[in-house]
């Protein structure tokens, strides 16, 4: 996260020199920022003026003032990149309170003493991964962010563990900077959230006045609604690529895109799940007209219409082979077969590449329904786990 040093807090020194010492609050705090600097884990900013008395404050300790110093000779880089995070903390000295001002979360500097990277935290381990994953795809295609890294300390609050995950990461002795990310579990789009969304809303308002936290809610059923069915069909072999190849049909129609959104297309659906609720009928109707499973209509609601494509094809697959450029790898090994004398349909080398090369666009491929998700979730991504990537050294 980008941790800026308010002019405050230098006011509070060159006011309380004589009383300060290395082990003042203050002093210690701002040893620990800089720290965080140097072990890459948070980018540090303050204005000119900031920095050039920090360069130079006795009371710190060498290797801070050196921080400091390399801090300065970024702050070009550093200031430009502030433009582009949707938030920041503020270390500052106009009291002891903690309020929010905007998108800045202004701390009392004091509260600095111990500080480690931002916390992730999600329904499972595995949901930090990927999130983070899909960050870093957008990052890699842009320009204006080179140099910059991401650190987090992933955590899950899965069965309904929010507060209990929460209030502990709250309660280890250091500031803690807190982004936590939940899928609304609805069946469909007029129903009421799932009891893991309720106790992520309800840990973030007990503790959203004191702490540095934020809830991202994710419109959608859960993070395979995330990914448009057209995007899984990048992956090598899709699960269930008719019915894929059906679904991404609809993605150019506004009037499916709450479909989209909340058909659970990760575990399947059965005929009464989804039987007179208006447009999600007519999906599955198109799926039985299409000719695309065994079974039809009828009044066994407990008939299954879909089986899904599984908990494991979005990491195992979508993640590894679409975001961290795992198509190429196959593309690879295929074309050292084809070296050895292996027989290869030509067609398969040919659907590869034009995999591969769609996946390294997959922002400009998004449909339009999913655009503004995908852009939301990468900023807070980025803004809440932004860090260096190199850290120049000053002698």
């Amino acid at each position: 996260m980008l941790i800026s040093i308010d002019e405050s807090v230098i006011d509070f020194i060159r006011e309380n020199k004589e009383e300060l010492n290395y082990c003042s609050k203050v002093i210690k705090s701002l040893n620990t920022i800089a720290r965080a600097y140097a072990d890459k884990e948070h980018f540090v900013i303050g204005d000119v003026y900031t920095l050039e008395y920090l360069c130079k404050c006795e009371l710190l300790e060498n290797t801070s003032k050196r921080m400091f110093t390399s801090i300065s000779s970024q702050y070009v880089f550093i200031a430009g990149l502030q433009d582009r995070l949707n938030c920041k903390v503020v270390a500052h000295k106009k009291g002891n309170n903690f309020f929010k001002e905007g998108n800045e979360y202004w701390v009392p500097i004091d509260r600095f003493e111990k500080l480690r990277e931002s916390y992730l935290v999600s329904e499972d381990l595995s949901d930090c991964g990927f999130y983070e994953s899909l960050c870093k795809k957008m990052m890699r295609g842009k320009r204006n962010f080179d140099g910059v890294n991401l650190k987090f300390f992933p955590d899950s609050c899965s069965g309904n563990q929010a507060d209990r995950t929460v209030t502990s990461l709250l309660q280890r002795g250091h500031e803690a900077f807190i982004l936590l990310i939940v899928d609304t579990d609805k069946d469909h789009h007029e129903s009421r959230p799932g009891p893991s969304f309720d106790e992520a809303l309800k840990v973030y308002k007990k503790t959203k006045t004191s702490n540095v936290i934020k809830l991202h809610e994710m419109k959608l059923r859960e993070k395979e609604n995330l990914v448009p069915p057209s995007l899984f069909l990048l992956i090598e072999n899709p699960p269930h690529e008719e019915i894929l190849r059906f679904l991404s049909e609809l993605e150019p129609y506004p009037e499916y895109e709450n479909v989209l959104r909340y058909l659970d297309i990760k575990d399947g659906f059965k005929v009464g799940t989804y039987i007179g609720r208006g447009l999600y009928e007519n999906v599955i109707k198109g799926l039985e007209t299409e000719n695309l499973l065994a079974c039809s209509l009828t009044n066994d609601n407990n008939k299954t219409i879909f089986n899904g494509i599984g908990n494991k094809v979005l990491e195992n697959k979508f993640q590894k082979q679409v975001l961290e450029g795992g198509l190429l790898s196959i593309i690879k090994e295929k074309e050292k077969l084809l070296e050895e004398g292996k027989e290869i349909p030509r067609n398969v080398l040919v659907e590869l590449n034009y995999k591969y090369n769609k996946s390294k666009e997959l922002f400009a491929s998004l449909p339009t329904y999913i655009e503004e998700d995908w852009h939301q979730l990468c900023e807070d991504i980025v803004s809440w786990g932004c860090c260096p990537q190199n850290v120049k050294e000053v002698n």
